[in-house]
């Protein structure tokens, strides 16, 4: 039986769109977590705070979502939109704000890791559905794999960080940005 999955001149689109509602912002975040710890005032107890703030999101983002779609009754391709938006805004806030803190506490960075959080659930609660209901299922695979491999990303660069000269240069601010 043949295969029906081709690759295609949009494939690299939808690969590309799939990074936006994905978890590579968070998998980032806690890819700089050997800085943050010796910057932020939380010390080594940062990733268990950042982990909370990240399973409270993940906590209200279903019935969240389904109520809100009740309410507002959006297409999905505003969903989309709107994951794409989250995934940019917490990008901007950990570029410019990542050492920010208030009375020993870390805000931007918990802003952004409940934002991404939110971000990276809309894979499958806008994207994918998305996709389905716009003929497009078969697009699925391709979306998924570009979420999914934006995990190399963050990862890469933090490994590139280990170089002492590449540190001083390119520390989270550009690597956020």
């Amino acid at each position: 039986m043949p295969s029906s999955f081709q690759l295609d001149r949009l494939t690299p689109f939808f690969m590309l769109l799939g990074l936006g509602p994905s978890w590579m912002l968070l998998d980032g975040v806690f890819s700089e977590l050997a800085i943050f710890d010796r910057t932020q005032p939380e010390g080594l107890a940062l990733a268990t705070y950042l982990t909370a703030v990240s399973a409270l999101a993940n906590t209200i983002v279903v019935p969240g979502h389904a109520a809100a779609q009740r309410r507002l009754k959006w297409k999905s391709r505003i969903w989309v939109g709107a994951a794409v938006y989250a995934s940019v805004a917490a990008a901007v806030t950990l570029a410019l704000f990542w050492d920010y803190s208030v009375g020993g506490a870390s805000l931007a960075l918990y802003a952004a890791v409940f934002l991404a959080s939110l971000a990276g659930n809309a894979q499958q609660l806008a994207l994918n559905p998305w996709a389905a209901e716009t003929g497009r299922a078969r697009r699925i695979v391709e979306l998924m794999a570009g979420g999914n491999a934006g995990a190399l990303l963050p990862a890469g660069l933090a490994m590139s960080q280990r170089d002492a000269r590449l540190r001083r240069q390119f520390g989270p601010g550009p690597f956020f940005a």
